[in-house]
């Protein structure tokens, strides 16, 4: 796992981003990657370079891709990440990034996501298709993330877990 992190530390851009096509949803699973192999995962510079990115992309372009057709998937990983890292840094007490950008940031990502689900409960790639198609990628991710918005604590009314069910 060590050598498998230094090389994905090798692979970040100066800024803490990793991809070029889709880099909020890579750097999303770049830092995931982080949080999963490493045990001391919050004094990993590269996770804090990454969140820090996330966290200022977030303000300029609410985490969406360049099309509406990648928005709930990126989104959904992005606040996975800022999630993890809630959870990790409440439950260590660790001072390594701010407890309040990240809650601000994630209540907001949250957010977004509750006002994507489609009205028979999915999430949609392409958010014109909500009526007629159902993709379960962006469903799952965006359930993964509300579940664990409430693990942090977070508001997450309980019909949009019942909508989704519903509807798978």
């Amino acid at each position: 796992a060590e050598k498998a992190l230094r090389e994905l530390a090798a692979l970040q851009a100066e800024d803490g981003h990793w991809g070029e096509s889709n880099p909020v949803a890579a750097t999303a699973v770049g830092g995931l990657a982080i949080l999963a192999a490493n045990p001391k995962a919050l004094e990993n510079d590269a996770l804090r370079k990454a969140v820090r990115w996330l966290l200022e992309k977030r303000g300029r372009v609410k985490w969406e891709a360049g099309d509406r057709q990648s928005m709930t998937v990126t989104n959904a990983w992005a606040t996975l990440l800022i999630l993890e890292v809630l959870v990790a840094v409440d439950r260590t007490a660790s001072s390594a990034f701010d407890e309040e950008a990240l809650k601000s940031v994630a209540e907001k990502a949250v957010d977004t996501l509750l006002k994507c689900q489609s009205p028979t409960g999915y999430w949609e790639r392409d958010l014109s298709l909500s009526e007629r198609a159902h993709d379960i990628e962006p469903t799952g991710l965006a359930l993964l993330a509300l579940y664990l918005a409430q693990r942090a604590g977070l508001d997450v009314p309980e019909p949009v877990f019942r909508r989704a069910w519903k509807g798978l």
